[in-house]
């Protein structure tokens, strides 16, 4: 892999060279490896296209995941949260019961390696947002409940400069486990009617500085009451946006917002 240099930018292929641009850098590389034609029916590929299969797979659950958390996610992830979603689900599916290039994806009994993923590895929201809170689900578990005991800002909000406010978030959403369908040769959900559903809520805007005066208590309740199933988690996610009053409103800072999958239950 070579650099480009000059005041032109080339792109596209160029006789053996392919040009391109990456992570703000102009990039040129020959051609090489196998043909798709090598790869799809060459009997010496088969872990090569079963790594393909899964990790389609995985990049097809990562976005439906991504979906449940549209409203939210843009503002509170980093630069690379799609390949970090595709790389956890990869795990998750590696875990998952089936034969190789076809595992399931199960969402409850892998919790644990969901739990505690953070959106923007540059802003942990631990390290923005840090006082005792309580966060857990219903029983039909179709909601989540985020209660914070009244607290001092001063000592557990790291607000950026020019922050006068902040609002708590509390994003709910379903995800499927999902199975290999061999007839249509892609990955579906096991739950297509209640996958994806979701609602965000908020708190109220909040003064930067000095105690709240109260305890704060934000409910997602999922609309419609949806009835769970076994192979259908609760992604439950709490973040943390800033804002600046001017004149009566709220402008939302693009800085310190922060979010986090705290639990799935």
């Amino acid at each position: 892999m070579a650099r480009q240099k000059g005041l032109i930018r080339v792109g596209g292929l160029l006789g053996d060279l392919s040009f391109y641009h990456s992570d703000g850098k102009d990039l040129v590389k020959t051609p090489g490896g196998a043909s798709k034609e090598q790869i799809m029916g060459s009997p010496k590929l088969i872990r090569v296209r079963e790594n393909m299969t899964e990790f389609g797979g995985s990049a097809h659950v990562g976005k439906a995941f991504r979906s449940g958390l549209a409203e939210v996610i843009d503002l509170m992830s980093g630069k690379y949260v799609t390949g970090r979603i595709t790389g956890l689900f990869k795990q998750i599916c590696n875990n998952g019961p089936g034969p190789r290039g076809y595992r399931n994806f199960e969402i409850v009994s892998n919790s644990m390696l969901l739990a505690g993923f953070n959106f923007n590895t540059g802003k942990i929201l631990g390290s923005i947002f840090s006082p005792p809170y309580f966060y857990f689900a219903n029983v039909d578990r179709n909601e989540t409940t985020l209660k914070v005991p009244d607290f001092n800002t001063s000592n557990y909000v790291h607000s950026p400069a020019g922050a006068t406010h902040f609002r708590l978030v509390n994003s709910a959403s379903i995800l499927s486990d999902y199975k290999y369908d061999s007839t249509m040769k892609k990955y579906n959900p096991t739950d297509p009617t209640i996958d994806g559903l979701n609602l965000v809520a908020y708190s109220a805007f909040i003064p930067v500085g000095g105690m709240i005066g109260g305890g704060i208590d934000i409910t997602s309740t999922i609309s419609g009451a949806p009835v769970m199933t076994p192979s259908a988690g609760l992604m439950g996610c709490i973040g943390i946006e800033f804002f600046q009053l001017v004149n009566g409103d709220y402008y939302l800072l693009n800085a310190e917002n922060s979010m986090r999958l705290e639990a799935v239950f």
